[in-house]
């Protein structure tokens, strides 16, 4: 998602090398704003949790290591298809802020008009928007470990890099992040942007759990079955049947 939208903006500046995004920001995407949760996400994410569950679900624990054995994640499959949805994740981020803009040439009240660094910074705002949502739909386990990193360690400090920027003379944004906060379009694309990419995410997974389950979302599933009102009441005490071993 972060590298596409410079193949297509080399269509609109006549393959010059001009970039859509500042330096910065393409440096710091993977060092800062999006590192610490996947991070945080490898670290703490699990299917289940005796602790939580129950003794009885350690029976489930082998079931889940075919997952890994069969080769059921890392498939051609799979991989096409986060390669496809995120071709169109990138090109939704791309082509809708230029084309917003493009119809409305002045930004807000005060007759600011647009430029190639206030399109560039709502169009990477509406990726990070739309890459952050996704990570919140594809994170199942969630802790206050996780919670702080995503909200703190990556939404705090992409927000406070965005101001950061708009006075350090290093910036090629320098001066616009105000105007471009002044401005409705951008929290408007935003809105639109990371709204049908975080809704387009959660029909994936939707369909995925439906028709294409794995033994995680199984387990997850029977937990929910049992306890009702969500799998981490650790005061419900639930018994694994061999029925349910059969069927995961």
């Amino acid at each position: 998602m972060l590298t596409a939208p410079h193949i297509y903006y080399a269509f609109y500046n006549g393959f010059s090398g001009q970039t859509i995004y500042d330096d910065y920001y393409i440096s710091f995407y993977n060092l800062f704003y999006t590192s610490w949760p996947l991070v945080i996400k490898a670290t703490f994410e699990q299917d289940i949790n005796y602790q939580l569950e129950g003794y009885a679900t350690r029976k489930l624990y082998p079931k889940l290591y075919y997952i890994g054995s069969k080769k059921t994640i890392f498939t051609w499959s799979n991989y096409l298809q986060m390669c496809a949805l995120g071709m169109i994740h990138s090109m939704i981020v791309f082509i809708v802020p230029i084309y917003v803009y493009q119809e409305h040439y002045i930004m807000n009240e005060t007759g600011v008009n647009i430029d190639i660094w206030s399109i560039s910074l709502t169009s990477f705002t509406c990726l990070y928007t739309a890459v952050t949502a996704k990570l919140v739909v594809w994170t199942r386990w969630w802790t206050k470990v996780s919670f702080f990193f995503y909200s703190v360690m990556s939404v705090l400090v992409y927000v406070a890099y965005v101001w950061f920027s708009d006075w350090w003379t290093e910036s090629r944004v320098k001066g616009s992040v105000v105007e471009v906060h002044r401005s409705p379009l951008f929290y408007l694309t935003i809105l639109v942007v990371g709204g049908s990419c975080f809704l387009a995410a959660i029909l994936v997974e939707l369909y995925r759990y439906e028709y294409h389950k794995n033994g995680s979302d199984y387990a997850r599933g029977l937990m929910e079955h049992y306890k009702k009102q969500g799998f981490n009441n650790e005061n419900v005490e639930i018994e694994i049947t061999e029925k349910d071993l059969q069927e995961l």
